[in-house]
Parts: structure tokens; sequence; C-alpha cells
């Protein structure tokens, strides 16, 4: 079976470091691709960077929590 996430936090600081082990191991259970979803702004960079670095695997989505909107500044 093949699967796609669609709701991931792979951008989390969490997974910095092991963020290429985590793919992997997706990869072995039938993951195809992953969807991460920003919460804040902050988070966007980093979204964009797993996009960029795996792109046929991680895809992003950008927008902000609607507990982050209080602190959320445009750009």
């Amino acid at each position: 079976m093949k699967i796609i996430d669609t709701h991931t936090h792979l951008n989390d600081v969490a997974f910095e470091k092991d963020v290429e082990k985590v793919i992997e191991k997706a990869k072995e259970k039938g993951v195809i691709k992953v969807i991460n979803s920003a919460d804040t702004l902050a988070s966007f960079e980093n979204i964009k960077k797993l996009s960029s670095l795996y792109p046929e695997f991680c895809y992003g989505t950008y927008g902000v929590h609607p507990n982050a909107t209080t602190t959320a500044k445009e750009r």
C-alpha cells in the first residue's frame, strides 16, 4: 500500500537532527509523500527547506494556527 501522510510536522525542531532517518523509516513503511503543515510563521522557512531538500517526498502547506494569530506578524 502506498501512503501519503497529509499532516506531518517534520519541520519541528524535535526532528532537526534525524529528519533523514525519519523519512527513510517512513518510506520503508510505504509512505511515498508527506505534507508538512505550518502552524506559525516561523515554521514556513523550515518547511520550504525540507521541500527543497526532498522535492519528491516533502510538500508544505502554509498557514497559521488560530492559537498563533495573536503573535503572527506579516512579513
